[in-house]
């Protein structure tokens, strides 16, 4: 029975490579976007309640199609925001934002579809408005004519997405050198300390094991004292990396 297993999930994956270049159907990407929604629900009281009581907020749910399009709406409320107290943005300046943006958005409208079909991870978390990012890409395709190879990967997802989002709740800066911290703590989180919480095949779909510097650090820091440290580490990894290489 294993076998007959193996050889029809491999079957249904090479059929899939096979229609890469056919985009995902829109009721698929709901049953996807979905799952997604539906397991941010069920780890974050357990994420949370695993991390010593922290108190997260909820995460967004996108295709990562609009990632382009929320970054620059972002900054844009942002300038907005400043503009505000400061009173210098006028109609004007804003409309010419927005043409030239868009304007680019255009021109480099090739490039950006070559880089998200060379994409191979099936979501992307970005703190910064609170939202996963789940990827159709033509490589990320190949699991969704078999949707239990795409929704095997869900959980790890959005258990290192619930973890990142934690870090700031927990007492963790967000310049340069934290945020890499910072990666590598929902890393870990998502790889080993919450793999209790997963069902069985479970896989990582988000990057390979140790991509980050200092993931290993994380690790060390937990060996030396102990598991309940975890909760500690954002606000605090500097002094309990002390005497910790790489």
């Amino acid at each position: 029975m294993a076998a007959i297993d193996y050889i029809r999930s491999a079957g249904l994956s090479l059929l899939g490579l096979a229609l890469t270049p056919v985009p995902t159907s829109e009721k698929k990407r709901q049953r996807v976007m979905q799952a997604y929604r539906d397991s941010l629900e069920y780890y974050r009281p357990l994420v949370e309640e695993r991390l010593g009581g922290v108190k997260t907020d909820d995460i967004e749910v996108r295709d990562l199609s609009y990632l382009n399009t929320d970054i620059f709406y972002d900054s844009l409320a942002k300038e907005l925001e400043k503009d505000s107290r400061g009173g210098t943005l006028t109609q004007v300046d804003i409309d010419a934002t927005v043409s030239t943006w868009n304007l680019g958005h255009a021109i480099t409208g090739p490039l950006r579809w070559l880089r998200n079909g060379l994409r191979i991870r099936t979501s992307y978390y970005k703190a910064g408005n609170n939202t996963l990012y789940v990827s159709f890409a033509p490589l990320v395709r190949i699991h969704d004519f078999n949707l239990d190879e795409r929704f095997s990967s869900v959980d790890k997802d959005c258990v290192y997405a619930i973890s990142y989002s934690a870090w700031s709740a927990l007492g963790g800066k967000s310049d340069l050198v934290d945020n890499i911290m910072r990666k590598n703590f929902a890393d870990y989180c998502a790889d080993e300390y919450m793999s209790h919480l997963y069902p069985e095949g479970t896989s990582n779909g988000r990057e390979l094991p140790d991509v980050f510097p200092f993931k290993n650090r994380v690790r060390m820091i937990v060996e030396n004292h102990g598991g309940n440290v975890v909760r500690e580490i954002p606000a605090n990894w500097l002094s309990l990396s002390e005497g910790i290489q790489g």
